[in-house]
């Protein structure tokens, strides 16, 4: 598994591809309710990350759901 390089805002980063065993990581994360920031410090990857990867898998939560809460429906 090799690091590659990719510009972002005129800045050169690394791009570290993902494991099977982290994307699997992501997956059980995401579904036990963890936000982006919370499964990106423990999986040490930027939030954009995150997003990237769990927007490609199609993991997405209900906004719905959320917009109201319980007592006012």
């Amino acid at each position: 598994m090799t690091d590659q390089m990719y510009m972002r805002c005129g800045i050169w980063q690394w791009r570290r591809p993902w494991s099977n065993i982290e994307t699997g990581r992501l997956q059980l994360l995401w579904e036990a309710g963890e936000t982006d920031e919370q499964i990106g410090k423990r999986l040490r990857r930027s939030v954009f990350s995150i997003q990237r990867k769990r927007l490609t898998l199609g993991l997405r939560r209900n906004a719905g759901a959320q917009a109201w809460p319980p007592e006012r429906l």
